[in-house]
């Protein structure tokens, strides 16, 4: 699987989770996520509140799942990005 391959697979999975969130909130209604950019940094905050929630519930840190979550991502990231051939002087 190539690195762009798993870059889909998890913003499918994303997508997948913010479109149930949303149907759960507004059943039966049509989506906005892929028409409206404001809506969906609002809804994608409200599902993060919602899962602090959850996580402070369940005694979690979530200010700790968010520091994992970003140094998950920060690897992802770093491993998408192609290295470049170091140059040999001399």
């Amino acid at each position: 699987m190539t690195h762009n391959d798993a870059s889909t697979r998890r913003i499918a999975r994303a997508t997948q989770a913010l479109e149930a969130y949303e149907q759960t909130v507004f059943p039966n209604e049509p989506s906005l996520l892929q028409h409206d950019p404001l809506y969906t940094e609002a809804f994608l905050s409200a599902l993060i509140c919602d899962l602090e929630h959850y996580a402070t519930g369940q005694g979690i840190t979530f200010s700790g799942v968010l520091s994992t979550a970003r140094s998950i991502n920060a690897e992802e990231v770093a491993e998408q990005t192609p290295t470049r051939p170091t140059a040999k002087y001399g």
